[in-house]
């Protein structure tokens, strides 16, 4: 939707057919920017979609440069802003490779730097333990059964490589390519598994342990509800709804990310024919899985007393499932994208927020960055 900068911002109705039309989360700290979405733009380069803050259906649709127009943006968030406007394309990866990059300089607090930088080292330990994974698994797949080799996983990391550059020798032979084609091509694939996990260590990928979270806050918001009902047991039932819905497809995906694995020549073969294809598939957990972090730190992070305010800033956060969804997984997911779609929050303390100052819900923001998700 083309709206002129300088105009005021419009509420519209918003169901968009693709993950990409829906955009990508934004960590902003200014509370007016709450679950802001980036997107493609059908005139502009990009757009910015921000939930409906009242509680009502509905979304807000504007230029990414006339986000001042809907509050005033914080330091940090000027400077995410102006980071996410330069990317040539915009994805969960290349966002949050941005919003690490500013959350580093210190402008949400050190805390959140620090933060910032152990999840980039972490990541980048992640690639390389699956890129290990992947050489390992190389070896067993292709490897002759009387090569008289102990099991890759038992052999010494010297010995390893060494198989390796035998195995890849072969392999590059019958694919037709070079050898360091193939080597690309695994450090390639690491880079796109890195948060999806595999071997032994599969379940300690980031994405992995959002899905615990998300489960975690599923069975969370039921006890509490249960214990609870004059707290907006229609809007917690919507909360839990959305969140089974989200992690069972979660499952569906992530196993369908691994899954080519299982064959990694026939994988190698497709990627050097088709790496978008292969890309695209990869990318589906991180696309499904986007905004639910902050959801789930949102409710970790608000004392017990103070939950059934959490309650109404996580729905407006909630995040659109586009039709494209349909097609990922082999059970129905409509339910949800409709009741997110007509979503209405009940403001039982309309002027909770009034009570707050603006300054300790961007210090409460900013902690949300700095904060680690509990899985247990």
């Amino acid at each position: 939707m083309d709206l002129d900068a300088a105009a005021p911002p419009v509420l519209v109705d918003f169901a968009p057919a693709t993950f990409l039309q829906r955009g990508v989360a934004i960590g902003f700290t200014a509370p007016g920017l709450a679950g802001a979405t980036a997107c493609p733009g059908e005139r502009t380069k990009l757009e910015l979609v921000v939930p409906n803050q009242a509680g009502g259906a509905g979304v807000y649709i504007l230029p990414w440069e006339g986000v001042w127009s809907l509050c005033r943006p914080t330091v940090h968030d000027c400077q995410l802003i102006a980071r996410v406007g330069a990317l040539r394309s915009i994805t969960p990866a290349s966002i949050r490779t941005a919003a690490r990059a500013v959350a580093a300089e210190g402008l949400a607090g050190r805390p959140a730097a620090h933060a910032a930088r152990q999840d980039s080292a972490a990541e980048d330990q992640a690639r390389v333990l699956v890129n290990f994974s992947l050489l390992l698994e190389l070896l067993r797949q292709n490897e002759p059964r009387d090569s008289g080799w102990v099991q890759p996983e038992r052999d010494r990391p010297a010995r390893i490589e060494e198989r390796a550059r035998l195995v890849m020798a072969v392999l590059a032979t019958r694919l037709g390519c070079r050898q360091e084609t193939l080597v690309v091509g695994l450090e390639e694939l690491s880079g796109l598994l890195c948060n999806i996990g595999l071997g032994a260590q599969a379940e300690q990928a980031a994405l992995p342990r959002l899905l615990r979270a998300i489960e975690r806050l599923r069975r969370e918001v039921a006890a509490w509800a249960k214990a609870r009902p004059e707290h907006g047991s229609v809007e917690m039932a919507l909360i839990e709804r959305c969140a089974a819905l989200t992690a069972r497809a979660a499952r569906s995906v992530l196993a369908d990310a691994r899954a080519p694995v299982s064959d990694l020549g026939g994988l190698l073969r497709s990627w050097l024919a088709s790496p978008t294809s292969i890309a695209t598939t990869m990318a589906r957990p991180e696309w499904l899985l986007d905004g639910w972090e902050r959801i789930c730190l949102l409710w970790q992070e608000t004392p017990p007393e103070q939950r059934a305010f959490a309650v109404l800033e996580i729905l407006p956060l909630l995040p659109l499932l586009p039709a494209e969804v349909d097609g990922w997984v082999a059970f129905d997911m409509s339910s949800a994208t409709e009741m997110l779609r007509h979503r209405r929050v009940v403001r039982r303390m309309e002027d909770w927020r009034t009570g707050v100052m603006l300054a300790d819900l961007v210090a409460r923001n900013e902690h949300v960055k700095s904060a680690r998700l509990a899985l247990a």
